[in-house]
């Protein structure tokens, strides 16, 4: 059972740190995209 369960803590950890660089790489990237609109306009 303990196995199981760091098993799932390590999972549940991964998840969140890959689900958080994602969103972070997105919200960069949003943000450098209408920075460069602004600078069009």
């Amino acid at each position: 059972i303990l196995h199981f369960f760091i098993l799932l803590i390590h999972s549940v950890l991964f998840w969140t740190c890959k689900c958080y660089f994602v969103t972070e790489i997105l919200f960069r990237r949003v943000k450098i995209s209408k920075s460069f609109l602004l600078l069009v306009e």
